[in-house]
């Protein structure tokens, strides 16, 4: 799933999880022992992280390439929102 030195890295920040948690994720999965479960082992770790960064880098990826795709087969709405910006929605 992961080159090497990407699979060190994520080693190195599931300890300093542990040694100094945070309010992330990362901490919650690491830190997190279900009633009556043993806690997740380090490989278990770090494939359901990597799993995470993978889908998150997968979702944008398509939802960036659909949306121009769309874009291109209908130029009269790309030419709205160029003349239009203000119809792009956003959180700022």
């Amino acid at each position: 799933m992961f080159t090497h030195s990407v699979a060190c890295d994520l080693f190195d920040r599931v300890d300093e999880r542990r040694l100094a948690p945070r309010e992330y994720l990362l901490t919650d999965l690491v830190t997190t022992q279900l009633p009556g479960e043993e806690p997740f082992s380090e490989a278990e770790l770090i494939y359901t992280i990597g799993s995470l960064i993978i889908a998150g880098h997968i979702t944008t990826t398509y939802l960036i390439a659909t949306g121009l795709v769309r874009l291109l087969q209908e130029p009269g709405r790309c030419s709205t929102l160029c003349e239009y910006p203000e119809f792009i929605p956003s959180d700022r």
